[in-house]
């Protein structure tokens, strides 16, 4: 998300993050904060394979398939009412 300080993409990206649970029922994710990743190898790899999972449930694959095997499972979250995106993949 690479900086992003919009209040309603931050408010979102948090109540899909807190959706995430283990079987058991307990939350993923603990925090969700904004970052450069520029200054963190890191958030580039995140930035990477993520656009890596959009382009390929996009249609175009070729840049998933150079990480796949090193992924663990991917989910795919639904689509809010009335939001007219294709849905939130997260790794």
């Amino acid at each position: 998300m690479d900086n992003n300080q919009d209040p309603v993409y931050l408010r979102v990206l948090r109540q899909e993050f807190k959706r995430l649970r283990t079987a058991e029922g307990k939350g993923m994710v603990e925090k969700v904060r904004a970052g450069r990743s520029r200054s963190s190898s890191l958030l580039q790899l995140a930035d990477m394979v993520s656009g890596a999972v959009v382009r390929a449930h996009l249609g175009d694959d070729q840049y998933l398939k150079l990480v796949r095997k090193r992924m663990g499972k991917i989910i795919w979250l639904p689509k809010s009412q009335g939001d007219p995106s294709i849905g939130s993949p997260f790794v």
